[in-house]
């Protein structure tokens, strides 16, 4: 047996299935180096040296003829046919642009930016695919610079919005890999396309040919414009016999990056996996009382509160924290915040640490992930483990931004069950209400609603500008801060019947009978009920309680009122589906015996998203009682401690400690042990050098991007 068909064959052993020693499946791009051979020498295209052997630069030349005005004095501007993407190590920034031997610098642009007044001459940036430069010396005049766009080499690709395994080529090159024999006589391939480049060179007829064959027999052939950012397209081909043999992609004219994502071979066997699909959607900044089961109005979103009524809810569901980056990297880790370390925009979940689609994917699952980026990001470690994870920024047509995504990771079906991961921001800052939505929901908005009085701009200034005379104890300030606290939320509540329309789409494409589906969110929304508004703020209810639906095979309807985390989440759903949890998971299935449940602690944590924020609450949950503590970064910080009575104090207005003290101390004293545990970093998290475009997205979801 060849070197190389022993490393496919170990690559992908875990996804057979057949009673013999041939594979159902093979996964052509699993694995930290490529396992094949690239041929043919791309034109204008170097590597780029010992010391990033894994990236190449791609030589264009920006002629004086090629670049023109812009609306800034002494700035011009030139169309990139193939910009370079990523993040090079020890360089950042993957654009180098020169003159002759000499390096021009790159131009750090900061959010807001509205003109060149405050950056030196003879610097360059690059936004999207065209290049400025700055030359108020008409030094580069009549000079011709060479642009060098740099393009990393990996099985992991990673561009605007995807990231995936897969091949990326060049015009002129192929990949070439061999086959073994599967376990059927009838096999296809699976895959996606894409071509990263100027949407400008496709009106130049500048459009690729991408092409797949199979022992030197072209079966399949498609024509692509370059796009900066695109959803793979989806593709199934026959191919002859049991596979064995030499498997091409290939790529031709044009001058965009093509790339082949995912792509798996696939034996259709008589008897495929039985084992459901799994999706969980995530409802970002979704609060719980949004819906029937936790109190909210049954119109408001009637797709949700219908799979609520046919699955099991737990009623006491909080979020590890109240943000968006740590409570989600704790459902996919079973970690809590300080354990995981992705507590701050800058920081990426660390290596070392298993998650759900890595445990689901080492069981045979295929992995996918549609998401709205700015913290659910490949950047972010959270694309840890997904064969396919397609994040893009929140754009406010769901159809745009996620149904259409959701489609093609369906689409690109090979076989094994599938585990999806939906993420959306729908329903978060800043709020957005179709037409249709204000005219539905009178009780929210009004009779004959004017869209223009429910823009959210010019709500949240209003309260901003009002908000020092509040503070200050101003009547009228009060009054009115108080009002405009109450048109946002809503405006909030219309977005969540927006997203609502968007779940029962995503619902008409899945298969209702053979799926587990989860519904859940990552925190809530406050609108001044503790005097906060947003989220990160506080571990109140109306930030830590979250809806958490559960329904498909092996899941009983009904209602659970016990007190749970999204730590849980990942070790109940390995559990439905026979996969042993990961050693270092601390959650515990929510399945178990009744009295069973329960076993791990619930906590909330505020967890760093405001970094000038230096203590920052955390609450931990008994029952129906919870103790609020302190923290500081990721130490206990000995002070007096808040309690609530949630059954009969559900609004939070009655501190226990000050009516009846010492029940708080006590609970928090008894679990030391286990909130050190809990505060103890298992890995270190790795920080991230923000780039522009990445705090301006933050900053445009009302986050600091520090």
């Amino acid at each position: 047996m060849s070197r190389l068909l022993a490393t496919l064959l170990l690559a992908t052993a875990a996804c057979s299935t057949s009673t013999n020693d041939a594979p159902t499946h093979l996964n052509l791009f699993d694995g930290p180096r490529l396992v094949g051979q690239r041929s043919g020498t791309p034109a204008r295209a170097t590597e780029a040296g010992d010391r990033h052997p894994q990236w190449i630069r791609v030589h264009a030349q920006v002629r004086p003829e090629d670049r023109g005005p812009t609306a800034w004095p002494a700035v011009t501007r030139a169309r990139l046919a193939l910009p370079g993407i990523g993040f090079v190590p020890e360089r950042g920034n993957p654009h180098e642009l020169r003159l002759g031997n000499e390096q021009l610098p790159i131009a750090t642009i900061p959010s807001g930016f509205t003109g060149p007044d405050s950056l030196p001459d003879g610097v360059f940036f690059v936004l999207n695919d065209e290049l400025f430069l700055l030359d108020r010396a008409g030094r580069f005049a009549n000079a011709t610079l060479d642009y060098f766009a740099w393009i990393e080499r990996t099985p992991r690709l990673s561009l605007f919005g995807l990231t995936a395994n897969g091949v990326s080529l060049l015009p002129g090159e192929s990949f070439s890999l061999d086959l073994p024999a599967l376990a059927s006589q009838t096999t296809e391939l699976v895959f996606g396309t894409q071509l990263f480049g100027s949407p400008a060179e496709a009106a130049n007829a500048t459009s690729s040919t991408l092409s797949v064959a199979f022992n030197g027999k072209r079966l399949f052939e498609e024509a692509l414009a370059p796009a900066l950012v695109d959803t793979p397209h989806p593709h199934h081909v026959e191919l002859p016999g049991n596979a064995e043999g030499q498997l091409t992609f290939h790529v031709e004219g044009g001058s965009g990056l093509a790339l082949f994502t995912t792509p798996v071979v696939r034996a259709k066997v008589a008897q495929p996996d039985p084992r459901p699909d799994i999706v969980v959607f995530m409802a970002d900044t979704f609060r719980a009382d949004n819906l029937a089961a936790w109190g909210g109005d049954p119109a408001l979103a009637p797709n949700m509160n219908a799979l609520a009524a046919s699955g099991l809810t737990f009623t006491g569901a909080h979020a590890p924290a109240t943000w968006t980056l740590p409570s989600q990297a704790s459902l996919l880790t079973s970690l809590y915040p300080y354990q995981h370390g992705a507590t701050q925009h800058n920081l990426s979940l660390p290596n070392g640490l298993e998650t759900l689609p890595e445990r689901l994917r080492a069981a045979g699952y295929r992995t996918a992930a549609v998401t709205d980026g700015i913290l659910v990001t490949a950047r972010h470690g959270l694309d840890r483990g997904f064969e396919l994870f397609l994040d893009a920024p929140q754009e406010q047509d769901f159809d745009v931004a996620t149904l259409g995504r959701v489609r093609t990771a369906l689409e690109l079906d090979d076989g094994r069950p599938l585990f999806l991961y939906v993420q959306t921001y729908r329903a978060h800052t800043p709020y957005v209400v179709r037409p249709e939505t204000l005219a539905a929901h009178p009780e929210l908005f009004g009779a004959n609603a004017d869209a223009n009085d429910w823009e959210f701009k010019p709500i949240f200034d209003k309260l901003g500008a009002l908000a020092p005379r509040a503070l200050a104890g101003d009547p009228e300030g009060v009054r009115v801060v108080r009002e405009q606290a109450a048109k946002l939320k809503r405006l909030y509540r219309g977005g969540a019947a927006d997203l609502d329309r968007g779940f029962g789409k995503v619902l008409q494409l899945l298969d209702s009978d053979s799926t587990i589906l989860v519904l859940t969110s990552d925190h809530g929304e406050s609108f001044l009920e503790h005097e906060a508004l947003a989220h990160g703020t506080s571990v109140y209810e109306e930030e830590a309680h979250i809806p958490l639906v559960l329904r498909g095979p092996g899941i009983e309807p009904g209602k659970n009122t016990s007190t749970v985390s999204l730590v849980d989440l990942a070790p109940t759903l390995t559990a439905l589906v026979g996969v042993e949890p990961a050693p270092g998971w601390i959650g515990h299935s929510l399945l178990k015996a009744p009295g069973a449940v329960g076993q791990t602690p619930t906590l909330s944590f505020m967890a760093g998203m405001n970094p000038l924020q230096i203590e920052r609450r955390f609450a931990w949950y008994d029952d129906q009682k919870k103790a609020v503590g302190w923290t500081r970064d990721a130490a206990l910080l000995d002070q007096t401690p808040s309690a609530f009575d949630l059954e009969n104090d559900p609004e939070e207005r009655h501190d226990l400690e000050v009516e009846t003290p010492g029940w708080a101390q006590a609970l928090l004293a008894k679990h030391h042990g286990e909130l050190l545990d809990i505060m103890r970093a298992r890995a270190t998290a790795q920080p991230l050098e923000l780039t522009d475009e990445e705090r301006a997205n933050l900053a445009a979801m009302g986050y600091t991007g520090d």
